[in-house]
């Protein structure tokens, strides 16, 4: 059983709106968005916060909203990546352009 201090102290936070008494009905979900990967040259392995998700172009569905780490790579090329912001509920593009490797 709770003791009455920790009542007491509950019951203060609640009234100051510290807390509230459903904490998690309150909060609205953010809904996911979408992206669409395309790599020049075409084929490229595409990674989402280092793990693979497909050659591109890809599109990756029910990516939480804000900023993802994408990369692509494919033999002879340069490895590239970008920071990306997805926008919830939207269709989110990004091209990377990779460089031919000088070896």
């Amino acid at each position: 059983m709770m003791g009455i201090r920790l009542k007491i102290v509950l019951s203060l936070l609640f009234i100051v709106g510290y807390i509230s008494p459903v904490m998690s009905e309150t909060k609205e979900k953010a809904r996911d968005g979408s992206l669409l990967v395309k790599v020049i040259p075409r084929g490229a392995e595409v990674m989402i916060k280092d793990r693979v998700v497909g050659k591109a172009p890809v599109l990756i569905n029910n990516i939480r909203p804000g900023r993802v780490w994408v990369q692509a790579r494919l033999p002879g090329y340069r490895m590239w990546g970008k920071n990306v912001m997805v926008l919830e509920t939207e269709k989110n593009v990004v091209t990377l352009i990779l460089a031919r490797s000088l070896r």
